[in-house]
């Protein structure tokens, strides 16, 4: 048996992305040189376009990290920039976690005889922070292949968000064809509900827990 825990909603009460772009103006030093001001217009741009559904979702993600690429690689100090995406991830797991969720996991595992590399945090959150949060736990990643390597190295680098059927495939290549519960709070994560042995839905909106107690796997709700 293996567990698939979703991060944003779930393992998380926030949505991590989302408070990536605000708090990314609270770190010291992240932006160097009091460029600030342009990459305020900048993000506030983003999320206008967004809000008038000139941008997808997708497409604002992907302008959000290079900007966050971008203001990185003008830090001079490489360890500076580390200790303020560790301290982001600090952040989410002291101050954001969902103990419920987190405790429930401990008890599949001890059920189980599971140890915390069976199992894994898979998110569409990408690796850039996501990897920090996994590993307070140590559990294993499964996220968005956009690391902090790549943002300061390259922030144009193509990827593929991991949701739905990416997130799919990366969850079957992980369990190795083992049975796994799943926890999550989201309908993108369908594709994994249909697959999974138990499903355990945090809170769930009506549909998507109706549709789970149809299909026969809904084991659970954490509210």
């Amino acid at each position: 048996m293996k567990i698939v825990v979703d991060l944003d909603g779930t393992l998380s009460r926030v949505n991590t992305f989302r408070a990536w772009t605000v708090r990314i103006f609270l770190m010291p030093n992240t932006i160097h040189r009091g460029r600030w001001l342009g990459a305020i217009v900048s993000f506030s741009a983003f999320y206008l376009l967004r809000t008038l559904r000139v941008l997808d979702h997708v497409h604002m993600k992907r302008l959000f990290l290079v900007l966050s690429g971008l203001m990185m690689r003008r830090q001079p100090d490489r360890r500076t920039v580390e200790q303020a995406v560790h301290a982001f991830a600090d952040w989410v797991v002291d101050r954001r976690l969902n103990p419920r969720v987190l405790e429930r996991i401990r008890a599949i595992q001890k059920e189980f005889g599971l140890t915390n590399r069976d199992v894994a945090m898979a998110t569409a959150a990408p690796r850039l922070y996501a990897q920090f949060i996994a590993d307070r736990f140590g559990f294993d990643c499964l996220a968005t292949e956009f690391s902090l390597n790549d943002a300061l190295a390259d922030p144009f680098k193509a990827y593929i968000e991991n949701v739905g059927v990416h997130k799919r495939q990366a969850v079957n290549t992980w369990r190795e064809g083992s049975p796994f519960i799943l926890l999550t709070d989201h309908v993108h994560d369908w594709p994994l509900i249909e697959q999974a042995e138990q499903v355990i839905l945090v809170h769930p909106a009506r549909d998507l827990m109706d549709r789970a107690r149809r299909l026969g796997t809904l084991h659970e709700v954490l509210k």
